[in-house]
């Protein structure tokens, strides 16, 4: 598993990686697995739809730790 939290990507192979989910990210975690799907974004309120594809496209400006 891979975390990108801002610019950084973090490896769980390379260090423990914990996610606290609510009852929102799980739900819709849930309906993922139907449709093969293997990124989640979870992002402020204030973030656009264009904001939150920018942010997912995961080797754009990213530091890889570990």
């Amino acid at each position: 598993m891979k975390v990108k939290i801002g610019d950084k990507i973090h490896n769980a192979e390379d260090e423990p990686i914990l996610l606290m989910l609510n009852e929102s990210d799980k739900s819709n975690i849930l309906m993922m697995f139907s449709n093969n799907n293997l990124r989640y974004c979870a992002a402020p309120g204030y973030y656009t739809k264009e904001q939150i594809k920018e942010f997912m496209e995961t080797d754009k400006n990213v530091k890889s730790i570990g």
